[in-house]
């Protein structure tokens, strides 16, 4: 990688992806190579010829959250800026890179790398990302996404065309309703409303826009893709799978997910 500094956009729902990318970001600002972590969504800032893209988000349905391909679709042209993507994944990518490969070669930037580690999955009650097993795995994945921010540097990496045309099936299958409407009948999260306290900073943090205030009371919407964003970071730990409330997973604290990304 040529590029003299580095802006990851990075949506992490429990904060799995937001390890990855702090892990590589911390190489390359240890190697000279400025690293900036941005929100996303949030806003796009402006294109340098000589600061790579960095692409950090999970990796959902076999593809990716609508609203991070709606940020991915409206990425200005690249003019032959380098990119890479640094995903984080519980079992499968099924060769979704390749669409979000295709999508930033069409807009002119120079895929340079990808690496998609597994990170511990964030569905179901109580899962503690301090369990030895969980550790082991969060370990693992760090240690490969902070050898990939070294590879990219070295020039060691390379994100080919692949041969996978299910990905692009799953990419546009995303963009729909359907499949997070299955994965809501599956996986329905609820607001508790004996545990809330009406604070509403669910509403303020849901990048889906799914959580409204509904006969004075908040409630979660059609527009919910599962992201966990919510019941990772609700403070009265008030949301959940089917309404029930507890601890749900989250591999670091929201201030620290949100100081570690610059918005300006």
């Amino acid at each position: 990688m040529n590029s003299k500094s580095v802006e990851i956009y990075v949506f992490s729902g429990s904060g799995n992806t937001f390890l990855l990318a702090e892990a590589a970001a911390g190489v390359f600002n240890a190697n000279g190579r400025e690293a900036v972590l941005r929100p996303l969504p949030g806003e796009i800032f402006p294109a340098r010829p000589d600061c790579a893209l960095g692409l950090s988000f999970p990796v959902a349905c076999f593809a990716t959250y609508p609203f991070v391909i709606k940020f991915l679709q409206s990425l200005p042209p690249g003019g032959g800026r380098e990119a890479f993507y640094l995903g984080s994944m519980a079992a499968f990518s099924f060769s979704t890179e390749e669409a979000i490969r295709r999508l930033l070669v069409a807009k002119n930037y120079k895929p340079v790398g990808c690496c998609i580690p597994k990170m511990p999955s964030n569905y179901g009650k109580h899962l503690s990302p301090a369990s030895p097993a969980n550790q082991n795995i969060i370990k693992t994945g760090t240690g490969e996404a902070a050898a990939f921010a070294s590879r990219l540097l070295d020039g060691k990496t390379g994100w080919d065309k692949k041969t996978a045309p299910w990905s692009g099936f799953f990419y546009r299958v995303a963009q729909g309703q359907w499949p997070w409407r299955l994965f809501r009948w599956f996986f329905p999260l609820q607001i508790n409303k004996a545990q809330c306290v009406q604070c509403g900073f669910c509403r303020k943090i849901c990048p889906a826009g799914a959580i409204e205030t509904k006969a004075g009371a908040l409630s979660i919407n059609s527009n919910c893709v599962g992201c966990q964003h919510c019941a990772a970071f609700c403070p009265q730990a008030a949301i959940g799978i089917g309404g029930q409330s507890g601890s749900y997973y989250r591999a670091a604290e929201y201030s620290r997910i949100t100081g570690g990304l610059r918005r300006q």
